[in-house]
């Protein structure tokens, strides 16, 4: 057969098109001649210009040169031959390859990347060539027409999505180190709560046995300071990153880099590189720090009905009361405490009225903290248990307080996560400080609800961030511009509406490893019309000694599939630069040093502040824009209960 194919390449045509897909050492020589001769002419080679050429270059070919059939073959013949070589050859490396797997040698992954490549290139085209009919042309380089953007001045700027069309949307991420803790419960009907750190909760939520959508939730805090279990949106890696360590007063610890967010008392956001050792955060006063419940130091209080409870002081003993019942009792007598405090210090106890002492004193908003007269009210033992219980049960028992920073220290680099929640308050308790959350996919989300009920096409979604389950959600509630609660009033309606006017459009492939063969393989059996996949820089099955060279050959693939099937849109992070920064460019794209940004036809920043009256506010940068160039900065509304954008 090695002599046979050595004959079929003396033909121009055959030579060309199978030449460099033959890959043999013993033929590797001979192949060298062969492509010699090739060129320096445009016609076949005669086989005594190949024998002469052969016997020259390698003098002991002699034998294998009198064993080829010097008489032509047809064309047809001749491919077909080639190939079946070509299909054996590979057949048998795919067996060897198969061998290496079963003594540990290899993976399943190198036998799929080896047959991708042999079907890739059996399915190539032979010829690539641009059309030169002038309509076909302007139908292509127009930018009217295509799927729309779901914000008018994107439309002005870059105009329609259409095949060929390739961009990338990037916004940036807060991280905190991977040994982190959290308090996580396992849904809104869990009794308890266990710990994870977050490597292990994003292996929870990303790994082989991943939990998506099963509804974990974890500690946030409303304005008002309230603590209320939130549900966990995603969990990621965001590669390794410089740390510092955050220590604060009442003994809480927290590993963050500096662009992460801590939330301060007056409700606002600041990142840590701008926080300063005396500064005040927001902790959870359940935790670390023993507070004596309130209470009031006293002597014997004659005619008094309190039953006072016995302490040790660094003085001795003395008895407290509970400072409510105190404050509840002031009230009944009309003063305030300190009257009351100095009648019953004078003796005058037998003429003030005392509540009912088998009665509780309760916080209606359970602040404890909050004594005012309209926050107190006396109820039975059980009344007052079964209150407590429901609260609990609802993480609505307690309350953040403010704590000082003792020390901010450097501590190296290190694995760094993300985590993002539901809802309108975008912060979670990591051990024990309540830190800001960031996400990027609403804006898709509000893409994809905009194609789905404006246009007829279909949408491709891969998604290997986030909670598939959430997003699609998410997507809904961008669909109908209502709220998850009110969503959730009438699923039943909500899903029969949703089903009828997208007609199943609406494609998630939700998985936490995906490759470029789950995407090639998809998008061939769904045929969309537009593919967004989340996130594109962690797609795998792709091979490159640095990270460069493999986000070029990422996105450089990324771009033939926009060209061979839909408008294709990526998701990216941003990096550290884009920190606190409304308006974005090409250098706060992560990895902005590599050749990710020559394929793109478009690319989108997502700005954020953390200034107060801008919380809700959203700066789109378009950063690189091969179509248009204007507006190239959009300020927008964002409403993150219905996950929704909108033009100022």
């Amino acid at each position: 057969m090695t002599n046979i194919i050595l004959r079929l390449l003396l033909y121009k045509t055959i030579f060309n098109k199978y030449g460099d897909k033959i890959h043999s050492r013993e033929l590797a020589g001979y192949l060298q001649t062969i492509k010699s001769l090739h060129m320096v002419t445009q016609h076949d080679i005669e086989f005594n210009e190949f024998k002469s050429a052969m016997l020259l270059a390698h003098p002991d070919s002699l034998d294998i040169v009198n064993n080829i059939d010097p008489s032509g073959v047809s064309s047809e013949i001749a491919t077909k031959l080639v190939q079946d070589w070509l299909i054996r050859e590979w057949a048998n490396k795919l067996a060897l390859k198969a061998i290496d797997v079963t003594e540990g040698r290899a993976s399943l992954v190198d036998i799929q990347e080896y047959w991708n490549s042999f079907t890739e290139d059996s399915n190539s085209k032979e010829d690539e060539f641009v059309t030169n009919n002038f309509e076909e042309l302007w139908e292509v380089n127009r930018r009217d027409g295509g799927i729309e953007w779901f914000l008018p001045s994107l439309n002005k700027s870059i105009g329609g999505l259409r095949i060929c069309d390739f961009g990338i949307i990037f916004a940036r991420t807060n991280c905190i180190s991977g040994d982190s803790k959290i308090r996580v419960r396992y849904h809104k009907d869990s009794n308890g709560a266990r710990i994870y750190t977050m490597k292990k909760l994003h292996e929870m939520f990303n790994g082989k046995h991943h939990l998506k959508g099963i509804g974990h939730q974890v500690q946030s805090c409303t304005p008002e300071g309230r603590i209320y279990y939130n549900d966990i949106e995603h969990v990621t890696y965001s590669g390794k990153k410089e740390v510092y360590l955050v220590e604060t007063i009442r003994g809480f610890k927290l590993k963050a880099t500096l662009d992460h967010e801590f939330l301060l008392p007056d409700g606002n956001y600041k990142k840590l590189g701008l926080l300063s050792v005396g500064d005040n955060i927001c902790s959870d006063r359940t935790e670390k720090f023993n507070r004596k419940k309130g209470g009031e130091k006293s002597g014997i209080w004659p005619g008094s009905p309190y039953k006072y409870r016995y302490v040790e002081g660094k003085y001795g003993p003395y008895h407290r009361a509970k400072i409510y019942r105190l404050y509840y009792d002031a009230y009944l007598n009309d003063l305030t405490l300190d009257e009351f405090l100095l009648k019953l210090s004078n003796g005058e106890a037998p003429s003030l009225k005392f509540s009912d002492q088998t009665m509780d004193i309760h916080h209606v908003d359970m602040n404890h903290d909050n004594n005012n007269k309209d926050n107190l009210t006396c109820l039975s033992h059980e009344e007052h248990l079964r209150l407590h219980t429901k609260a609990h049960d609802n993480g609505q028992s307690h309350f953040v307080d403010p704590d000082s920073i003792k020390a901010i220290t450097f501590v190296g680099i290190e694995d760094c996560y993300d985590l993002g929640v539901a809802g309108e308050n975008k912060n979670f308790r990591a051990e024990g400080i309540y830190i800001h959350n960031c996400g990027k996919t609403s804006f898709n989300c509000n893409q994809i609800a905009y194609i789905l009920k404006n246009t007829k096409e279909s949408v491709l979604y891969f998604n290997n961030e986030e909670a598939g389950g959430r997003v699609y959600f998410r997507i809904v509630e961008a669909y109908f511009g209502i709220d998850r609660e009110k969503l959730g009033e009438n699923l039943k309606k909500a899903e029969t509406r949703f089903k009828e006017e997208t007609q199943d459009r609406l494609k998630i492939f939700d998985r936490a490893t995906i490759s470029k063969y789950d995407i090639e393989r998809v998008v061939k059996s769904v045929k969309p019309g537009i593919i967004i996949v989340d996130n594109l820089d962690k797609i795998k099955g792709f091979k490159g000694d640095r990270q460069d060279i493999m986000l070029g050959s990422i996105y450089t693939w990324a771009r033939e599939i926009a060209k061979q099937y839909a408008p294709f849109i990526g998701v990216s992070q941003a990096a550290d630069s884009a920190s606190n920064k409304k308006w974005l460019d090409t250098g706060d794209m992560a990895d902005s040093n590599t050749s990710k940004q020559k394929e793109l036809d478009f690319l989108i920043g997502i700005g954020a502040t953390t200034n107060i009256g801008e919380e809700n506010i959203r700066y789109l940068s378009i950063c690189k824009n091969k179509f248009n160039s204007f507006p190239n900065k959009i300020t927008c509304r964002f409403d993150s209960k219905t996950s929704r954008f909108k033009e100022m």
